[in-house]
């Protein structure tokens, strides 16, 4: 975007941003700034796109997948700054001081300048008009959701032995239909595990959000982590903190090495998800960045 960005005024006109993408774009991020004024006690995103013609057929192989983030007044590359991710899951998002949708964390909203993050996972064959529209809106000022986390040192049995365990769980934020914690522990009891690492698509904001079922169930270990998503291969980290780690592998100077040593100066263990699921072109549009293509620019040896 060139120019002043356009202001985002509580109770005004929303913003609309529009533009376009072409095969060869994919696999890269937009980030797309506007100006946010004080008074704004609510932010809702909506954002569409639509195939430019002659498009052929809709088909899951060839489609256009766009994925939407948001980032706060804190910047889009700090910690701080970051307030959700949902893929190309949800068409609305909004976010609050005391409730968001699924993905985005609840918060203040800081006037200053946010950005829209449009991730362009796919482009079909040929391209794509989007169209982003930003409202902000006036509200009472909603006490901030109080912060219940894990507690990372729980020990659940200390007895050496055998412990069943799921490493790669998706729950409430990572999609529609996803399961609440009280749900998800349920359907870990009928399957009799130990110990349940939360795998959220990118977000932490779920470290802040088991402690009372963690308390409810002190003889199971709830071990947040999450599933580093990059448009050439998932990644995994287990047991760190709920600090952000970056997942925008080629965005300006962001690596995976990098993602893997900030995950490592964490303290937590590094996974490299399914890295042969569906390979090839054909099947980047439906699962993107599925099949692991970052060989050798891991350390595996940190693996």
């Amino acid at each position: 975007m060139r120019g002043l960005p356009p202001i985002c005024e509580p109770d005004g006109p929303p913003v609309v941003i529009e533009g376009r993408v072409f095969p060869g774009d994919e696999k890269t991020y937009l980030m797309l700034p506007f100006d946010v004024r004080p008074g704004t006690a609510r932010l809702d995103v909506e954002y569409e796109w639509d195939a430019l013609p002659p498009a052929p057929p809709p088909d899951v192989l060839t489609q256009t997948v766009l994925d939407l983030g948001l980032w706060g007044a804190r910047g889009y590359r700090a910690a701080e700054g970051f307030r959700g991710w949902s893929g190309d899951r949800h068409r609305h998002v909004f976010v609050q001081a005391d409730a968001a949708q699924r993905g985005y964390r609840p918060g203040p909203i800081e006037p200053g300048l946010w950005h829209v993050e449009l991730g362009i996972g796919a482009v079909g064959p040929t391209g794509a008009a989007w169209t982003v529209k930003v409202q902000a809106r006036r509200g009472p000022s909603a006490p901030a959701r109080a912060a219940d986390p894990v507690d990372a040192a729980h020990v659940a049995k200390a007895e050496p032995g055998w412990y069943h365990g799921d490493f790669h769980m998706h729950a409430w934020h990572s999609h529609p239909d996803g399961p609440r914690p009280e749900a998800l522990v349920g359907f870990a009891r009928a399957a009799r595990l130990d110990f349940l690492p939360i795998t959220e698509y990118v977000v932490n904001h779920h470290w802040d959000e088991w402690g009372a079922v963690q308390r409810a169930n002190p003889d199971l270990v709830v071990w947040p982590g999450r599933e580093i998503v990059t448009y050439h291969g998932h990644v995994q980290a287990l047991g760190e903190t709920p600090g952000f780690v970056e997942f925008r592998h080629g965005f300006e100077d962001v690596t995976i090495r990098d993602i893997q040593a900030a995950v490592r100066a964490a303290g937590a263990l590094f996974g490299v998800n399914h890295p042969t699921t569906f390979p090839g072109p054909l099947f980047r549009a439906m699962c993107r960045g599925f099949a692991f293509e970052l060989g050798d620019e891991v350390d595996w040896d940190a693996v």
